[in-house]
């Protein structure tokens, strides 16, 4: 199968990832460098500063891992927001390793099975859907309990 020219999809999420990391580890870094100048550069609002740095100040570390989990939040502004409230460079990294290459994962996986999709293949068009749905409630309910522990570690 060839995706986007190369018929080796490793390749292809390894320069995905490195690319993604090496420009959220400049974000992070402009954050923590910068700091709030930084994000309200790229966010325009001190109102969106405040929400993310808020979010992340009350629900932790791994509020930030959540956010970088699931599509449709604004990785940028968020990696500067990360290193501005000062989460920790190496859970960071880790967290935006793991993470996102969960997320480029389901992409190529999406990618492949449109490809059988188009040649006849809709059970493991289903399937697919089916595995990426299940991984993200469970991804939540763990990411929801491990929240909620560190509050509790906080409150102690």
């Amino acid at each position: 199968l060839k995706v986007f020219g190369t018929s080796d999809l490793w390749i292809l999420l390894a320069v995905i990832i490195s690319a993604y990391m090496a420009g959220a580890s400049v974000a992070y870094w402009a954050g923590a460098k910068l700091g709030k100048k930084a994000v309200m550069w790229c966010a325009g609002t001190e109102e969106e500063y405040d929400k993310w740095s808020d979010v992340f100040n009350r629900g932790g570390k791994w509020a930030y891992a959540a956010t970088v989990l699931f599509p449709l939040f604004p990785d940028d502004l968020l990696c500067l927001v990360a290193g501005s409230v000062r989460i920790d460079y190496g859970f960071f990294f880790v967290s935006n390793l793991i993470c996102r290459s969960i997320g480029t994962i389901c992409m190529i996986g999406a990618l492949v099975v449109f490809n059988n999709f188009n040649k006849g293949g809709i059970p493991w068009t289903l399937i697919f859907w089916a595995c990426v749905l299940i991984g993200l409630i469970v991804a939540y309910h763990v990411l929801k309990h491990l929240i909620k522990k560190e509050k509790l570690e906080q409150n102690n």
